[in-house]
């Protein structure tokens, strides 16, 4: 059960992987669940476990690519909020194309140590280094985001200059620190 939390940076890192295998960019990842290209939202993540006292009984990963979109097939709200692979590169894409690399992408990540995946995660973040803003089951939190922990957990550098711990959260705000 300690591990499941790297299961979402895991996830991410392997869609991240996943398009830029076929489509040859490599979006950015916005802590915990999405993935973003030009500030619009190309992906999300969601994953649902299952705790059975210590021990993790099972996980889903459910992962959302947005790959054959037009910008009328996006509602009127979330049209300038989202994108797809077709957008972004003028072309169409298989979903089928897109599947099969993100498996071999997901396997692969879940065959490397978690520290190479974190380093990935970095590399692809959009949130380290920026002032963010996070509402929590503990409330709204604001700070830098200054790193991932062994547990994938964010690290939040309040005003105060303490680290903070943050597992879960809804990040409403990213701006330059």
């Amino acid at each position: 059960m300690t591990e499941a939390g790297r299961l979402t940076i895991l996830s991410s890192v392997a869609a991240v992987d996943a398009v830029e295998s076929v489509g040859g960019f490599r979006p950015q990842i916005k802590w915990p669940n999405d993935l973003l290209v030009d500030g619009r939202k190309l992906a999300g993540l969601l994953i649902e476990t299952e705790p059975v006292g210590a021990r993790l009984a099972f996980a889903v990963v459910g992962i959302g690519i947005n790959v054959g979109q037009e910008a009328e097939d996006f509602s009127p709200e979330v049209r300038g909020l989202a994108t797809s692979l077709r957008l972004v590169r003028g072309e169409s894409f298989r979903r089928a194309d897109v599947l099969v690399a993100l498996l071999w992408a997901f396997e692969r990540r879940l065959a490397a140590p978690f520290s190479e995946v974190r380093e990935a995660w970095a590399a692809s973040s959009l949130t380290l280094g920026q002032r963010v803003t996070l509402t929590t089951a503990r409330g709204v939190k604001h700070g830098q985001a200054v790193g991932l922990d062994e547990s994938g957990a964010l690290l939040l550098r309040g005003d105060s200059g303490e680290v903070e711990v943050v597992s879960a959260g809804d990040m409403s705000e990213v701006r330059e620190s």
